[in-house]
């Protein structure tokens, strides 16, 4: 056996190294309804986010509430 160092090099495939996005080739061009789509779905997220504390508080309170008559 010789005193050579064994040095395993492990190929790293092309795509991790370089990978490309066709998000980067659009026109410049923005699409308007996409936009207001975007701020739709967020604004309904936000309602229902909404909607959910507001249906947990008002449960707190009907149960606060008979519990204090009791």
């Amino acid at each position: 056996m010789s005193t050579e160092k064994i040095i395993s090099v492990k190929k790293i495939p092309s795509s991790l190294m370089n990978p490309k996005n066709d998000s980067d080739k659009h026109s410049g061009r923005v699409d308007i309804n996409h936009l207001l789509d975007r701020v739709r779905k967020e604004k309904e997220e936000e309602y229902k986010t909404k909607f959910t504390i507001f249906i947990f508080f008002l449960a707190f309170v009907i149960v606060a509430g008979a519990i204090l008559t009791f």
